[in-house]
């Protein structure tokens, strides 16, 4: 406790000579931060994002605090004398305190702790009238309270995530603000000298202006904009971190660099996808991004791996009375975003309705066209789901037909990138669980393709698009679309 009374003592002094130098405001950062490294335990680390211009309410914390891949803290840090009161009605502070239930707001001189959403304890290590005295005195009992405060913040961990329903929660938050942050990010992009032109054109080109320009040219054609593709490659950035942690068996945490070894080789469109959060990383332009692909990450490695795969598992009591990753992508859609339902039509057929139809298809296969396996007829019958969403049809098929039949004669084509992510995420997860397939073999990829069932054409024009992630989002979308053609 003494070590950390001299160590305040001797920030204040530092900073006593910095405002009387009167030195702009992130000059007392590095006191600052040198107070928390030597406050902080040692399995702590202390990550300075880097804010670029943004609305208030999508800016990100000033310090993000991580343990072992996990972000348990918040830190807030406004001008010497700001007044705190404002700052905690903020919307800003309002949004934080939905993603941290551990929040450190200071002023540099006066210290606020917030836990689950609450002001717990506040204290002033000085006045800032005290700054203007030849030697500085700092009152013992005010001393003890900071360092409270601060040993309380650090000493903060994550409780683990046990269960779908606040899985979902946790990462729909997280998800809308990485929306909201991509098309901010591309908005912002725009060339306004274009801005009225069909087909849009962006100042300078990165991986989401080519990733958007590569979907449009391949799949969606017009009708697609900003908008829809923020919301399309935040979803699928989200249900891809999902995917990389059902794979990871490993036991080290995931990050911004490793995510890509946890993607099955052979759902190539998913891995070069995913090539956005990589890149993103590396990028100052994307510093205001980065910071929520961060929490998004902490929360998939935070999650209580036995209890929620047993939740997710496609057991025996699991096959008849629910689908648990149709029950998963509702549950996050619905508190991601209600209105995408009714806006993508995005309703699916109850489950008893789907294995009502599934079983009068076999028992016509079988009675009417006198194949007496039914679907299980290896060279007779072959099923495509044209509106596969996220793949309901295709597992009720699948529970009916042998393993090397389900990768030679199986077929679904998707045109919505998110529901694409689901259905080749429930499909794989049930055929692990309940067929033991290997999906590390090359020879084992669903045939659920992402493609436009309305529009033959197929990228028809490669000098439209810049090269900075091209050539591989381009290569695989373009293999989608030769086997697409193939069936």
């Amino acid at each position: 406790m003494l070590l950390l009374l001299d160590v305040l003592k001797e920030y204040g002094v530092q900073l006593k000579e910095n405002l009387r130098e009167k030195k702009p405001e992130h000059s007392h950062r590095v006191y600052l931060k040198n107070l928390f490294d030597r406050i902080k335990p040692d399995d702590g680390s202390i990550i300075q994002c880097k804010p670029k211009e943004s609305k208030e309410t999508l800016r990100p914390p000033d310090y993000l605090i991580e343990k072992t891949g996990i972000i348990v803290g918040y830190i807030k840090v406004e001008d010497p004398g700001q007044d705190l009161y404002k700052i905690l009605e903020s919307p800003q502070i309002k949004r934080y305190k939905k993603l941290s239930k551990n929040i450190l707001l200071t002023n540099y001189i006066e210290f606020i702790l917030i836990k689950d959403g609450v002001v717990t304890l506040r204290e002033s290590l000085m006045d800032l009238k005290d700054l203007e005295k030849e030697k500085i005195e700092i009152d013992t009992i005010k001393l003890n309270k900071v360092v409270g405060i601060l040993d309380n913040f650090f000493l903060a961990v994550a409780e683990k995530i046990k269960n779908i329903e606040v899985l979902t929660s946790l990462l729909a938050s997280r998800t809308r603000i990485l929306r909201e942050l991509i098309k901010e990010n591309l908005e912002l992009n725009l060339d306004e000298e274009n801005i009225d032109n069909i087909e849009l054109k962006f100042k300078k080109p990165n991986i989401l202006t080519t990733t958007y320009e590569t979907l449009i040219k391949a799949i969606y054609r017009k009708g697609f904009d900003i908008s829809e593709f923020s919301d399309s490659i935040a979803q699928t950035i989200t249900y891809g971190l999902f995917i990389a942690y059902l794979n990871n068996k490993s036991g080290v945490s995931i990050d911004f660099l490793n995510i890509k070894d946890f993607i099955p080789t052979n759902f190539y469109l998913m891995q070069n996808i995913l090539k956005i959060i990589e890149n993103i990383s590396k990028k100052d332009e994307f510093s205001n991004i980065n910071w929520i692909l961060k929490e998004l990450i902490s929360t998939v490695n935070n999650i209580d791996s036995k209890v929620v795969f047993k939740q997710l598992s496609f057991d025996k009591l699991g096959l008849t009375l629910k689908d648990p990753y149709l029950y998963f992508y509702e549950n996050f859609l619905a508190k991601y975003d209600r209105s995408l339902r009714s806006s993508k039509g995005v309703y699916y057929t109850p489950k008893s309705m789907v294995g009502f139809i599934v079983r009068s298809l076999h028992e016509i296969l079988k009675k009417g066209f006198k194949l007496n396996n039914g679907f299980a007829n290896k060279n007779e019958v072959k099923v495509l789901d044209f509106a596969t969403g996220t793949g309901t049809f295709l597992l009720e098929v699948i529970k009916t037909i042998l393993d090397n039949h389900i990768f030679k004669n199986l077929y679904g084509f998707e045109y919505l990138i998110a529901p694409y992510v689901v259905s080749h995420l429930k499909l794989s997860q049930y055929l692990k669980d309940s067929c033991n397939v290997n999906f590390s073999s090359k020879d084992k990829r669903l045939k659920i393709f992402l493609t436009n069932t309305i529009d033959e054409k197929g990228i028809t024009e490669k000098n439209g698009l810049n090269s900075l992630f091209y050539e591989d989002l381009f290569l695989s979308i373009d293999k989608e679309n030769e086997l697409v053609n193939e069936v």
